[in-house]
């Protein structure tokens, strides 16, 4: 990574450009909304990012090689890693480090802090961002019980990313309450990640949801839809694959005018004690390629009728979680043990 580091790899820009050097972006900021090609090298990156004294390099390099192998394979032959396997295991810490690793994500999480300290008058500071993207790590066992989906785009459609590409919807839960059960181990999650402008890499709860096939062309609409979420997620680039030229980028900018800066939501659980949720937007979750089960929406209409008597909210989580115990004690002790350096961490991912 050198000086210059990105938040964004390198690889992934590169596999929706053409031209290896630059990407198409639609940037729009303070002073505006501009479509331009960028240099790949300045683009989602900044000199000493992560700070002069930070060791998350030695997490970070390591993993990009093995996410760009890792997710290209899955895009050219279309063949999903089986759960529990080595490449299943880099799937979900791929997904979990792209989440937090982001310039969106370090926004995200001072601004949450910030509302959070207020309401709970905490006086730290909070996680700086070598911590958060550590723990995000630690907690991968959270997330393995969620089975994974390949989606494809119609030759009339084309998925975006953007430099938060990870997103985290909840089409069980959207609209049922004031939170928006878009946690890791919430009830009803469904985690995209465009893989490239063809394929999209779904993780989805497999105790809320039914699936046909774990393969499939989806329809134009609902790319479309997943496009709005890379939207209304992004910081300040979205990624496109320059197919029609001015076309696309008027679509794109239709899907910018549908962006807002979303909410905090904060709630107090029955332990008194008080949460803010990450920002959440009014966009609906219109998937063709999942079916709510009528099992989840049964425990869904129990958890509502909790909330009508108790009014104090409380995780409406997901039984498959795996217990941690599960897993080795290497990992066992990353989960644990709060003062991880992230030097040590790196020889576990080596």
């Amino acid at each position: 990574m050198g000086n210059n580091e990105h938040y964004v790899p390198r690889w992934y820009q590169r596999d929706f450009s053409k031209d290896k050097n630059k990407v198409n972006c639609v940037r729009f900021n303070e002073y505006g909304i501009a479509c331009e090609p960028r240099s790949i090298d300045s683009t989602c990156s900044g000199q000493y990012y992560y700070g002069k004294n930070s060791s998350i390099d030695a997490v970070l390099k390591p993993l990009e090689s093995k996410q760009a192998l890792l997710f290209r394979n899955i895009a050219s032959t279309e063949i999903l890693p089986a759960r529990n396997s080595d490449e299943h295991l880099w799937v979900v810490i791929s997904l979990l480090v792209f989440l937090t690793r982001t310039e969106a994500a370090r926004k995200e999480y001072r601004e949450q802090f910030s509302f959070t300290q207020e309401i709970n008058r905490l006086p730290s500071d909070g996680l700086n961002h070598d911590e958060i993207i550590e723990r995000a790590i630690a907690t991968y066992p959270i997330i393995t019980d969620l089975n994974l989906v390949l989606i494809k785009a119609p030759s009339t459609a084309s998925f975006v990313s953007s430099d938060s590409p990870v997103c985290v919807v909840n089409p069980l839960m959207f609209d049922a309450t004031s939170e928006p059960h878009i946690g890791i181990a919430s009830k009803g999650i469904v985690i995209v990640f465009p893989l490239c402008p063809t394929h999209c890499l779904i993780l989805y709860d497999r105790e809320s949801y039914s699936v046909d096939k774990n393969v499939f062309t989806s329809s134009e609409a609902c790319i479309e839809n997943l496009n709005v979420f890379q939207t209304l997620q992004a910081n300040e680039y979205i990624f496109y694959l320059d197919g029609d030229g001015q076309a696309e980028k008027a679509r794109l900018l239709r899907l910018i005018e549908k962006k807002d800066r979303g909410s905090h939501v904060a709630s107090t659980f029955e332990d008194g004690s008080t949460f803010v949720y990450r920002r959440i937007y009014d966009h609906r979750p219109e998937l063709d390629f999942i079916s709510i089960r009528d099992g989840a929406k049964k425990e869904r209409a129990r958890y509502l009728k909790y909330l009508e008597i108790r009014r104090k909210p409380r995780l409406f989580g997901r039984s498959s979680i795996p217990p941690l115990r599960k897993y080795s004690e290497a990992i066992q002790w990353l989960v644990d043990n709060q003062k991880l350096k992230l030097s040590d961490l790196g020889k576990y991912l080596a």
